[in-house]
């Protein structure tokens, strides 16, 4: 069963360990909360986008005449 995008677990762990000799221990918290920030606000960009655009769709719908 693959995990998070495909990746399972093995290949999580070999890059938390890449990552870990790469950052070090130290730094590594904060990339999680920097890349945990970045996360968030490309998800709440994405619903407002599929927000807006679900509006704009109701729109023209409620504007078109029903004489299919």
């Amino acid at each position: 069963m693959d995990g998070i995008f495909g990746v399972g677990p093995l290949e999580l762990g070999m890059i938390g360990i890449v990552a870990l000799l790469v950052f070090g221990p130290k730094r590594l918290p904060e990339l999680g909360r920097t890349v945990g920030q970045i996360t968030r606000k490309v998800r709440n960009a994405s619903r407002q986008f599929q927000d807006e655009f679900q509006r704009e769709l109701d729109a023209v719908d409620l504007k078109e005449d029903p004489k299919d």
